[in-house]
């Protein structure tokens, strides 16, 4: 309400508190201080009968609005196992949308995983989404290809957005304990990773150098496993990998991947 009275718009207001601009007009409006049209075009101040109405539902309604984050856990910024794989998972295929975040993936246990992290440690629902992609035809040589269907996950929060933004960086995953670099790296993996049956190897992927260093790091100081890396110059994408029966054994049985197709059966 406060942000409104300033002489924010009604979007505004609802980008920096993470609601949408219908939910803050209706707060707006049950508090009696909604402007009028001729009053936000002309920038004036609230009339005097908006100022009288205020007080009436201001206590009320200024917890609904001054709070963004009611409807998240009030504990929601402790560090996590279920936020630091939802850290992962942002390195890796996840992404920010404009009012929060989302993951596609053609893996549902991917989605499911990601969509209980969200609900874990903010308290929050997720959306998720089966998509049919259309035939892909190559326009080199006419083909046809079938493309496999995805899930997309989306978590409308800028709550829970401008705080994972903040964490967003390497410096926080190098601050973490053994553990929970474990959980981080689970989610990259799940993200970046894949395994090779025919080589019996552990492969990752990315093109961010940042991102191949604190992956290399975690492997070799928190796993103590041996590999490599280098860049392809094919594409520009980094590739590590290691092999070795019990390397790759232990790997899987310490971070335990979340989907199923990736995992060595043993």
């Amino acid at each position: 309400l406060n942000l409104y009275k300033e002489g924010k718009t009604l979007q505004e207001v609802a980008e920096l508190v993470g609601k949408h601009k219908s939910v803050v007009w209706r707060i707006c409006k049950k508090s009696g201080i909604v402007r009028t049209v001729s009053e936000f075009r002309k920038g004036l101040k609230l009339s005097r009968k908006h100022r009288e109405n205020i007080s009436k539902g201001l206590n009320n309604s200024e917890k609904t609005i001054g709070h963004p984050v009611k409807d998240i856990v009030t504990d929601y910024k402790q560090i996590t196992p279920e936020l630091v794989y939802i850290i992962g998972v942002l390195m890796g295929d996840g992404y920010f949308t404009k009012y929060g975040i989302g993951l596609e993936t053609i893996d549902k246990e991917f989605t499911d995983e990601f969509e209980r992290c969200i609900k874990v440690q903010f308290g929050l629902k997720s959306s998720t989404y089966y998509n049919e992609k259309e035939p892909l035809v190559d326009w080199r040589n006419g083909k046809t290809y079938k493309r496999k269907p995805t899930y997309m996950l989306r978590c409308g929060s800028k709550v829970v957005k401008d705080f994972l933004q903040e964490l967003f960086n390497y410096l926080f995953v190098e601050t973490l304990d053994k553990q929970l670099k474990i959980h981080f790296l689970r989610g990259l993996w799940d993200s970046e990773g894949c395994y090779s049956k025919v080589a019996n190897q552990v492969l990752f992927y990315t093109k961010n150098e940042n991102t191949i260093k604190i992956y290399s790091n975690i492997i070799k100081n928190v796993l103590n496993l041996k590999g490599r890396y280098y860049k392809q110059k094919y594409n520009n994408v980094y590739k590590y990998y290691f092999g070795r029966k019990l390397q790759v054994q232990k790997f899987f049985n310490v971070v335990k991947p979340t989907i199923q197709r990736k995992v060595l059966i043993q």
